[in-house]
């Protein structure tokens, strides 16, 4: 539903004709506000006696349910919300370091800097080193947060996330990688954000796994050997 707001037609030449036109604009525009008023309230009075209704339609909600309705509810008071409160404190500092070497064969050069940002949800520290020598060089740029991460399952996830990037002078990535460490779920990503491996639920996802030794499952171990391929043994001892 759309509502058209049009200006004041202001037509007459004398100016008590003018405010009379601008009086009754103005109680057109009031009854026009209180009727959209009153079609959203009856909208969201609606809504809420339909998920009610949903609700006890479908019995006792589970865990997973409970959580869903908790962050629909929550989202729904923060955006219906006439007073919102809202209190913070931040702690923001740099530190920076310079190394330089000279000897015969050129000079190389290291600058470092950390900057360090602080909340009530999460602590997150920037770092930065460049390495140069002479006209060679590589930036190293990495941060450290720990804290509030994300929502995971509809729950608060505390922990670390570590990140990391190193580029050539020509900007060339040279290596690039982030993880992500939670009581829930552990998570490790390539250069470009994709998920390489998760860890979650005492379940292992990953791609590719390479095997340096032999490979256990349960009770059984996997042999290789370059003239036999490999073999699978039982390993008579319990786990």
């Amino acid at each position: 539903m759309t509502y058209d707001i049009r200006l004041p037609n202001i037509t007459a030449t004398t100016e008590k004709g003018q405010l009379e036109q601008m009086r009754s604009y103005l109680y057109q525009f009031a009854e026009q506000l209180q009727y959209a008023v009153n079609v959203i309230n009856l909208n969201t009075e609606k809504t809420i006696v339909q998920v009610k209704e949903v609700s006890s339609s479908i019995g006792a909600p589970t865990q997973e349910q409970k959580l869903q309705q908790f962050n629909n509810l929550k989202n729904l008071i923060i955006s219906s919300a006439d007073i919102i409160n809202a209190y913070s404190e931040e702690i923001k500092y740099r530190l920076s370091g310079e190394y330089v070497a000279h000897s015969e064969f050129g000079t190389f050069r290291e600058e470092t800097t950390r900057q360090v940002e602080e909340n009530s949800e999460s602590l997150t520290e920037h770092y930065t080193m460049l390495q140069s020598i002479d006209n060679w060089r590589q930036d190293t740029t990495a941060y450290v947060r720990t804290g509030y991460l994300e929502n995971i399952d509809n729950l608060p996830a505390y922990g670390v996330e570590l990140g990391q990037k190193t580029v050539d002078e020509a900007g060339n990535t040279l290596s690039e990688g982030m993880v992500r460490f939670t009581p829930i779920k552990t998570i490790f990503y390539d250069g470009f954000g994709n998920q390489m491996a998760t860890l979650s639920n005492q379940e292992l996802i990953i791609d590719g796994i390479v095997c340096r030794g032999n490979f256990y499952i349960g009770n059984f171990v996997v042999s290789a050997s370059p003239a036999h391929g490999f073999s699978i043994k039982p390993t008579g001892r319990v786990i």
